[in-house]
């Protein structure tokens, strides 16, 4: 009697054994096949027109810097990424293979700006094909729309505390710029502080502009929301069975909602940009 009671604990044992193994086999595996991201967020190299708050444009063909663009190329190209995509039109894909494809073979100079230095030579460096477009340029973004409802509407205290943080913020970007080399610039750019501060300029003033049943600010604010899940969304659609590293590199200001989206999705885990260039 004794001994049929123990076989029959020990096949119990046995099957929730089994049982466990399987169901960590199942999260390793889930975990394993995650595809990894890397969001890297930069400021300009050649500071945008269109941008409400602009940084400095700094010198980027001494010889110093040079050396810190291929340091930041190289600890991209050592991420070994399947993919690189950049802020340019996802309806462009075929100009931007043409462009990279010149670039490849000595006929294209590069331009002063992160698509190139950073993303161009971190592609090549990388031996993948031709760099991958995910920008979304079919969202609306009118700021003055919403400056000229707060100045008409007695809300000109919010634009002066939005002009005061835009400003304070860009400062604080062009003294690191100054200061830092690229790779601890770039480091910096990617700090929840920083990224929490540029989302605070929509969610803490531009939200708020607005009274009754008008949402100018909000709408504003939905509209960027809207942007960056278009862009989220492109990411998607390009990403490969075969994929299992990824590298974005996009304008800062879109960094903390693609981290939110991406950290929110089970098939991926996203690597902080200074687990990587440091």
């Amino acid at each position: 009697m004794i001994s049929e009671n123990f076989k029959r604990i020990t096949h119990i044992l046995f099957c929730i054994l089994f049982l466990t193994c399987l169901a960590l086999a199942d999260i390793h595996a889930q975990k394993k096949d995650k595809v990894q991201i890397v969001l890297l967020g930069t400021f300009h190299l050649t500071p945008s027109t269109s941008d409400l708050y602009k940084n400095k444009k700094i010198d980027l063909h001494t010889i110093s810097k040079q050396k810190e663009i291929q340091e930041v190329v190289n600890k991209l190209a050592a991420f070994n990424p399947q993919q690189i995509c950049l802020e340019y039109p996802m309806e462009d894909q075929i100009e931007m293979d043409s462009i990279y494809n010149a670039y490849f073979m000595g006929r294209y100079k590069l331009r002063d700006n992160e698509r190139d230095l950073f993303g161009f030579q971190a592609v090549k460096k990388s031996g993948i094909k031709t760099p991958t477009c995910i920008n979304y340029s079919y969202g609306h973004f009118n700021a003055d729309t919403v400056s000229n409802f707060a100045l008409q509407n007695n809300q000109t205290n919010i634009l002066e505390r939005l002009q005061q943080a835009g400003s304070s913020f860009t400062q604080e970007i062009d003294s690191n710029l100054t200061k830092l080399s690229l790779r601890n610039f770039l480091i910096f750019c990617n700090t929840e502080e920083a990224l929490q501060t540029n989302l605070g300029l929509y969610t803490k003033y531009f939200a708020r502009i607005g009274k009754d049943r008008n949402y100018t600010g909000a709408d504003l604010v939905a509209d960027w929301y809207s942007t960056n899940i278009h862009i989220y969304t492109n990411i998607l659609r390009i990403v490969k069975p075969t994929d299992k590293r990824i590298i974005v590199i996009f304008g800062q200001g879109h960094i903390p909602i693609l981290k939110h989206l991406f950290s929110n999705n089970s098939d991926f885990e996203v690597i902080e940009v200074k687990d990587i260039l440091k």
